[in-house]
């Protein structure tokens, strides 16, 4: 069995990533707001006019170009669509393209249990617990639970059943029998996203459960319904903010856990 050296739990938001010493990125922007702690020992964030080598609790704001180096650092990345709701706040914190800093003390509550879930894994409903809190300490309101409008619960099950279909915002509509607009509207308030981003989301976790069961790139990208392996390449780094080569190499040692949106 490999050893488990990061893992990444995809959700409907972003990304929660946890990872050991060593990792080291290459300069890049995505779209992605961007929320990165130290676990231990400092990190270096990179910026095209200054290094910053003292790093332990940072928000980096969409479009931000920089280069993450945590050579002797356990980090935790979580990445958030800055459609989802709860991004928002963030805002205050952080311009888009921009870096703010914070006081690692505002999140040391919250260390030992990340400590835990990097190094015994933990399931989607604890990450998501974690998730949250740590939105709701830069300034999100939590949560509340509901059950999902039924007309928009047929049409998440549509997509989910037909991902090698060309899918538009028409279709679904009319399936359901609202206009395009109210449609629209009435998907972010259920679900948090816009409904074609929840598409591309939906691609990415099939092409994610093609590649763990021995499907290579293109079948992946194929069976996801994406044009071709660039395109999905593409989505992976804009939807999630991170190198598609790091989910779909296996030899990075990454645990990956796909989290599906739930009822209450």
């Amino acid at each position: 069995m490999q050893e488990i050296r990061s893992r990444l739990f995809v959700m409907q938001e972003g990304i929660f990533f946890l990872t050991e010493p060593g990792l080291v990125s290459e300069f890049h922007s995505h779209y992605a707001i961007s929320i990165i702690l130290s676990l231990d020992n400092s990190f270096t964030i990179e910026t095209l006019d200054k290094t910053t080598s003292d790093c332990r609790f940072v928000i980096l704001g969409s479009n931000a170009k920089h280069k993450l180096i945590a050579l002797n650092s356990k980090i935790v990345v979580i990445q958030l669509d800055p459609h989802q709701e709860e991004a928002v706040p963030l805002s205050n914190w952080v311009k888009k393209a921009t870096i703010h800093h914070l006081s690692r003390e505002r999140i040391s509550q919250f260390i030992p249990d990340l400590e835990s879930v990097l190094n015994q894994g933990t399931d989607c409903n604890q990450i998501e617990i974690i998730f949250h809190k740590i939105l709701q300490l830069l300034g999100s309101e939590k949560r509340r639970n509901k059950i999902i409008d039924p007309r928009i619960k047929k049409s998440m099950d549509f997509i989910k059943s037909n991902l090698l279909e060309p899918m538009t915002v028409r279709k679904l509509s009319d399936a359901i029998g609202l206009s395009e607009t109210r449609f629209m509207h009435i998907f972010k308030q259920e679900i948090g996203i816009p409904v074609r981003r929840y598409v591309l989301w939906q691609r990415i976790n099939a092409a994610i459960k093609s590649l763990q069961s021995g499907g290579n790139l293109t079948e992946a990208a194929y069976a996801a319904g994406f044009s071709d392996q660039s395109h999905m390449s593409r989505t992976v780094k804009d939807m999630l903010g991170v190198q598609p080569s790091l989910i779909f190499q296996p030899a990075n040692h990454i645990d990956i856990q796909f989290c599906e949106v739930r009822e209450s």
